[in-house]
């Protein structure tokens, strides 16, 4: 993950390089695809590590539990 993110670093910098000298990405499409995995694992480690550790607190709302649904809906989509 720590590679796909330094990538679209470079990408934010760079855009779409069909020659992948300054980006590996050639095409927006391709950055889309990496950006959704990103997020994909960002919300496993929401749903692993973070909720958990509020939920032990008494800190998991509401708000938390419709955010992170409304998030792993967008990414099903996106499959």
């Amino acid at each position: 993950m720590t590679d796909k993110a330094l990538s679209l670093h470079d990408y934010q910098y760079h855009g779409p390089d069909p020659d992948t000298e300054l980006s590996k990405y050639t095409s927006h499409s391709e950055a889309a695809y990496d950006i959704g995995v990103l997020v994909a694992e960002l919300a496993k480690i929401i749903e692993s590590n973070v909720k958990p550790v509020l939920q032990r607190s008494a800190k998991w709302t509401r708000e938390h539990k419709e955010a992170l649904a409304k998030l792993k809906e967008s990414i099903d989509e996106m499959h």
